[in-house]
């Protein structure tokens, strides 16, 4: 199963886009991205929560993966505590002449509900 929503602004411009991927089988965890225009970070990292809202109530999804290198903008601002630190790859590709690291951040549906209902 596969989904994906664009993101728009109260214009009614297209700002980013979110695409939730991979969830099937039984083990039932999936592909969360994100993404946001240049300038237009911060309005779609504080649409993310409803964005994982219908995301977990609209897909049989246990647990959700999110990947970001350390230069990437912080687009779970608006969630904190809610994601787990799953694994740091130091050093895991060169970007602009410097190395960054890779996180994978998890979500489960739990930890969903538990964070959302503070």
């Amino acid at each position: 199963m596969a989904a994906a929503a664009g993101v728009v602004g109260d214009d009614g411009e297209l700002i980013g886009f979110s695409i939730l991927a991979d969830v099937s089988g039984t083990s039932a965890v999936g592909a969360f991205e994100v993404f946001a225009l240049p300038g237009h970070e911060d309005a779609v990292a504080s649409m993310v929560p409803e964005i994982l809202g219908a995301a977990f109530a609209g897909a049989p999804v246990r647990k959700l993966f999110y990947e970001r290198f350390d230069d990437d903008p912080d687009l779970l601002l608006h969630m904190p505590g809610a994601w787990q630190q799953e694994v740091t790859l130091p050093a895991f590709a060169l970007v602009g002449g410097n190395y960054v690291d890779r996180h994978i951040l998890g979500l489960s549906r739990d930890e969903y509900s538990r964070w959302s209902s503070q």
